[in-house]
């Protein structure tokens, strides 16, 4: 059995299945991934183009400038 739980900010993956036991034993796994998709994720993006662009410009001006 494998069950696939998809929530806003990951995904969670279960698997389990049975044990050939005496005891009735089921063994099992989760795995858990996070999405990178979403509007919270894309303006963060934003965000930090954003911020690396300025210093980027901000680098150039003044070193750029006295250099030359």
């Amino acid at each position: 059995m494998v069950d696939v739980l998809s929530g806003s900010r990951e995904i969670v993956v279960l698997a389990a299945c049975p044990v050939k036991s005496e005891r009735h034993l089921a063994a099992w796994t989760m795995a858990r991934s996070p999405v990178a998709a979403g509007k919270g994720y894309d303006e963060v993006n934003r965000g930090l183009g954003l911020l690396l662009s300025s210093l980027w410009r901000a680098f150039v001006f003044v070193f750029i400038k006295d250099s030359g």
